[in-house]
């Protein structure tokens, strides 16, 4: 957990707290390494477009998706080009799948949605 604060004159002016964790990754030839270790990514791309709440997130039907994918032997998920819930990406580093978060196109200039 990391516990910042922005401090001036005795006042606390900004506060923020969180999980925080350092990972390292690598290419050595073509192994890739996590932490120093070798990891194998499988995985899935996944939309989040429940049939119960259209775009809306669903929460409890991503948990459910997520730890199907894991007990399949998924290591990687590929989440798309839109944003997406922080409750989906702190699940996904709880029961420990990589995430490739996309770069949000819509915000490109130029760039129609």
């Amino acid at each position: 957990m990391a516990d910042i604060r922005i401090v001036a004159e005795g006042q606390v002016l900004g506060h923020l707290s969180g999980k925080l964790g350092f990972r390292k990754i690598e290419a050595r030839g073509t192994v890739l390494c996590l932490n120093g270790k070798p990891v194998f990514l499988t995985g899935f791309n996944r939309h989040k477009d429940p049939p119960t709440t259209d775009v809306s997130p669903d929460h409890e039907m991503t948990r459910e998706e997520l730890i199907q994918m894991k007990q399949l032997g998924c290591s990687f998920l590929r989440l798309c080009h839109y944003p997406q819930h922080p409750r989906t990406i702190k699940l996904c580093d709880a029961i420990g799948l990589l995430v490739m978060w996309e770069i949000p196109l819509y915000m490109w200039p130029g760039v129609m949605v």
